[in-house]
């Protein structure tokens, strides 16, 4: 099937959407899709739901669509052809016939992105006739096709290749691209020929020019433009029309003006002098048009003054002289040089000839001998798999189980704490029974069997009620992915699609831990003496003190600063990885050192104070207080931790070492901009005052930004100069722009990428490489020299601008740009460059959008948190009730001997609020030492307000809460409990 692809932007009203895929397309396309074409048969565009979506288009709304036409070459540079709007683009108008659905291949892309591609689709004959490609594609299509087959099946007229007889006889090679490959110049054998508008020739010192003509260079072996003998390297061979309108005689000197290329994509003028050693009647059968190839804009117009070769032209300084040569001689060259002189002063990144000549052969001998040396890579044509090339991205995409999981560890060990507390308190009620099973001769083993039989019921079941929560939680998370969250996935549709095994996995091992920890308190229970159990006699408080704690403690704190340390310079997936294990470590040590706290007690002056009790009494059951803080620990860490990441664009942001760079506006066009910015948009001088502005060419490749969860193949390239970056955001380690220079010896190019691009998308550091296709078919290495923090380059992989040009040659013009404006100017820009699809945002709303996205996943890793830190708040609720029970006749003995209500809850308060006060610190303090090393590096830092927020919000609501929950244990008459005893 074969496809006319190109970039364009669609209009619908005011609304405009640059970036869109303008695809032409017929019948063999939409034979592809699930459903066939669309349900209409007719010439008016079809948009896809994505594009209809975001554009607010449906059937028969009239939408605008505007596409530049290809050149042969980028247009910002000589001979290239005009750059007005007028040339350039191409509009079609037309009422959407249809809106198309994946089903009807609405949603085709190459690239390998998530988010939906913004499609519309037209005839292909009708987009070829505006683009002035009539039976031309740049796609084809194919489905169960054999690698090679392309190999097999390209002709020369595919790759813009054209072999012909000249009117001089000889077989002439040309090329629409102007200029030859060097593949294809390196296979064809013959005379190579380089032929060049040089804007004027004189003599030095003289007062007649004649202006813009056509000179050709060629080899001086060939004697009959040179004639016999040797040829020096400065001679220039001239018609009798120039030699006349010059005063031009054998030995004369002359000089020839030209334009160039310059470094930067502007023109700069060159100068070169040579001395006359021919003069060539205008009979002369070496005298041909066909030496000049079709030059755009020149070789189709009738007059020279309507010549738009893409430079300014001094219309006035045409003749009527010139017309007339024009009229009769069209692009016959009016001088010749060495081939050699001539690539020396015209070759460019595109090739060094305009064409190749050879005598003595028959045009289609000297083709097929040409197309047998040729490869696809050599000719420019690249044969894809795509499905391969999908099926990489989506397998090696980034993969949030890894970080669900790590963050879900401390959720899963707090939850199997608190579990293992409840059946602790369970076999505790049930101790006289368990007793009198024992005394009445039931064995051990039988009394183990029964107890864990009904562990493993109760465990099933919750892991099913637990299994089907996680499915309800995840179903949750993508919605708000699919509605208010979309900003994160791109606009993205994601399903929930979790199979069978992974569900039957989940409950099974969920419900076999439940067991092992039921297996566990079980077999502590019935090592018991029958007579203890009958008297219902639980273990009672004996302050210990824990050496073993302590030195587990120190270890664990030594081991988890370890990590912390050495996991500082690492990124990605690696540095999750130091970043769980030194947060695991850390609480360790936390609970290690609090252990060790409850072993050494309260001074006796402390303990006769409520307060004081309180404290005490949190000794009582050292592993039940461990426990509770250690839930509500994990629970906080999971909260502090989470959010110590969260991003929001400040004031530093705004600065030259911000993630914006110091740059007020962020602007993408569709089409590109040539040249400057405000000559562009026609800008006058008042409306350039303060306008700064850095164009940077770009690449057509995948999003490796955080908008992309597939992993990005072939990540978008921009080109800049350096020095416009000079300053300009904050870089991981030692290095600078000015890195960006030249290249390495062994040919790769040196690349800067955003640190999250590199980190997380890509999974590079600095110093890894990234393949890219090079022009001529070979492979081009582009190493990493450095890394920007935090940045609104996030996605894209920034080179020199000169660099750019030899991995793209082909792409001209600039599409993303940032700079300084007033608004009223960046207004301006935007609806003078209208038709070039340009859009302007400010800066910061543009760094926002990548922030927003990890913010996003830290608001679905929060929630986790938040169960956490609710089972904490439960475990809490259930100590202080099963603490007040068990000693209600205490209590009521107190309360019988004077002690007011208010003072026993002020007692049962302080023992539990130490546990929660306990708890929520060691989680902060655990939480912040950990990621520390992330955020601490320039560009980084806690969100200290906002913590302060959380913290302090868990740490009022606990007290509140055990306030209350004291209060509740202590109703009723306390009194009547000393009777039970």
């Amino acid at each position: 099937a074969p496809v006319l692809l190109v970039r364009g932007t669609v209009s619908i009203g005011d609304a405009r959407m640059p970036g869109v895929n303008v695809l032409g397309v017929d019948g063999r396309f939409w034979e592809y899709g699930e459903a066939g074409r669309p349900p209409v048969n007719s010439s008016e565009p079809i948009v896809n739901r994505a594009l209809a979506r975001r554009i607010g288009a449906g059937v028969g709304d009239e939408i605008l669509i505007r596409v530049e036409v290809p050149g042969a070459l980028p247009r910002d540079i000589p001979l290239s052809g005009g750059t007005d709007d007028a040339e350039t683009t191409a509009s079609l108008r037309g009422a959407v016939a249809a809106v198309a659905d994946g089903a009807h291949s609405g949603m085709f892309s190459l690239r390998n992105e998530q988010a939906p591609a913004l499609n519309v689709f037209v005839p292909l004959g009708v987009l070829q006739r505006k683009l002035e490609r009539v039976g031309r594609a740049n796609l084809v299509l194919g489905r169960g096709l054999k690698s090679g087959v392309f190999e097999e099946k390209w002709t020369l007229e595919d790759a813009g290749l054209s072999v012909s007889a000249s009117a001089t006889g000889e077989v002439h090679l040309a090329t629409s691209r102007i200029f030859l490959d060097g593949d294809v110049e390196a296979a064809a054998s013959g005379d190579g020929v380089l032929t060049y508008l040089v804007n004027g020739i004189k003599k030095p010192g003289g007062a007649v020019e004649t202006p813009y003509s056509m000179v050709t260079a060629v080899d001086s072996a060939r004697a009959s433009i040179f004639g016999a003998g040797e040829v020096r390297a400065d001679a220039v061979v001239v018609t009798r029309w120039l030699a006349d309108d010059l005063g031009l005689v054998v030995g004369d000197r002359v000089e020839m003006r030209f334009l160039v290329g310059g470094e930067e994509g502007g023109l700069a003028e060159g100068l070169a002098d040579f001395v006359v050693t021919r003069i060539l009647g205008m009979d002369d059968a070496g005298l041909s048009p066909d030496w000049t190839p079709a030059f755009p804009g020149i070789s189709e117009n009738a007059n020279c003054r309507d010549w738009d070769p893409g430079f300014e032209m001094d219309l006035g300084a045409i003749r009527e002289k010139d017309e007339e040569y024009w009229d009769i001689y069209r692009g016959t060259p009016k001088a010749f040089i060495p081939l050699a002189a001539g690539q020396r002063l015209w070759e460019n990144r595109f090739g060094r000839l305009t064409g190749v000549r050879k005598w003595a052969e028959e045009p289609e001998a000297f083709a097929a001998a040409l197309r047998s040396r040729l490869t696809l890579d050599a000719v420019g044509i690249q044969e894809v798999d795509v499905r391969g090339q999908a099926r990489d991205a989506v397998g090696k995409a980034m993969d949030f189980g890894g970080l669900f999981i790590g963050l879900s560890f401390f959720l899963v060990v707090a939850a199997l704490v608190l579990a293992g507390l409840l059946f602790a308190f369970g076999m505790e009620r049930r101790f006289p029974q368990i007793g009198l099973l024992l005394a009445t001769g039931v064995s051990v083993k039988r009394v183990r069997a029964v107890l864990l039989g009904e562990a493993v019921m109760i465990a099933l079941v919750g892991a099913a009620v637990g299994t089907g929560l996680g499915v309800l939680y995840t179903k949750l998370a993508l919605a708000g992915l699919n509605g208010g969250w979309s900003g994160a996935v791109a606009g993205a549709e994601l399903r929930y699609a979790a199979g069978e095994a992974s569900l039957l996995t989940g409950w099974l091992a969920t419900a076999f831990i439940a067991v092992v920890l039921a297996w566990w308190v079980v077999r502590k229970a019935v090592r018991r003496s029958p007579r203890a159990l009958l008297a219902g006699v639980v273990d009672d408080a004996v302050v210990r003190r824990s050496r073993f704690a302590g030195v587990v403690g120190v270890l664990a704190l030594m081991g988890g600063g370890a990590l912390a340390f050495f996991g500082r310079d690492k990124g990605g997936a690696e540095a999750a990885g130091y970043f769980f294990g030194s947060g695991a470590l850390l609480l360790i040590a936390g609970l290690g050192m609090m252990r060790v706290w409850l072993g050494r007690g309260v001074s006796k002056r402390a303990a006769t104070s409520m307060w004081g009790l309180g404290l005490r009494n949190a000794r009582r059951r050292p592993g039940r207080s461990l426990a509770v803080a250690g839930v509500m620990a994990a629970g906080v860490f999971l909260v502090v931790s989470v959010n110590a990441f969260r991003l929001s664009v400040g004031a530093a942001d705004m600065t030259l070492a911000g993630g914006t760079g110091g740059f007020a506006w962020f602007a993408e066009s569709a089409l590109p901009v040539y040249g400057d910015l405000a000559m562009a948009a026609d800008l006058d001088p008042d409306e350039r005052v303060g306008l700064s502005v850095v164009g940077m060419r770009t690449s057509e490749g995948d999003d490796a930004s955080c908008l992309n969860l597939n992993r990005a193949q072939e990540p978008t390239v921009l080109g800049v100069d350096p020095e416009a970056f000079a300053g300009r955001f904050t870089f991981t380690d030692a290095s600078d722009w000015s890195a960006l220079d030249g290249g390495f010896e062994d040919g790769a190019i040196p690349a800067v990428a955003d640190e999250a691009t590199a980190l997380w998308a890509l999974q590079k550091k600095i110093g890894d490489e990234l393949l890219y296709p090079g022009p001529d078919g070979e492979v081009v290495r582009v190493r990493l020299v450095g890394l920007v923090r935090g940045t609104l380059l996030q996605g894209r992989i920034v080179v020199s601008t000169a660099n750019f040009k030899m991995l793209f040659p082909d792409v001209g013009g600039a599409r993303t740009f940032l700079f300084d404006a007033p608004e009223e100017t960046k207004k301006l820009l935007e609806s003078q460059l209208r038709a070039r699809g340009f859009i302007a945002q400010s800066a910061g709303a543009k760094l926002a959008e990548f922030q927003a996205v990890q913010n996003t996943y830290l608001g679905i890793f929060t929630v986790l948190g938040g169960f956490g830190i609710l089972l904490g708040t439960v475990g809490l609720a259930i100590v202080v009730a099963r603490n007040v029970l068990e000693r209600r006749g205490e209590l009521g003995l107190l309360k019988a001997v004077g002690y007011r209500r208010g003072m026993l809850c002020s007692m049962v308060l302080a023992e539990h609020a130490a546990l929660h006060i306990g708890g929520v610190l060691l989680g902060t303090v655990a939480a912040i030492v950990a990621v520390l090393p992330a955020v601490s590096a320039p560009g980084g830092g806690l969100p200290v307000g906002l913590l302060v927020v959380l913290v302090g919000g868990v740490l009022i609501a606990g007290l509140v809460f055990c306030a209350i929950a004291a209060r509740l244990a202590l109703r009723g008459s306390l009194v009547d409990a000393i009777r039970d005893e």
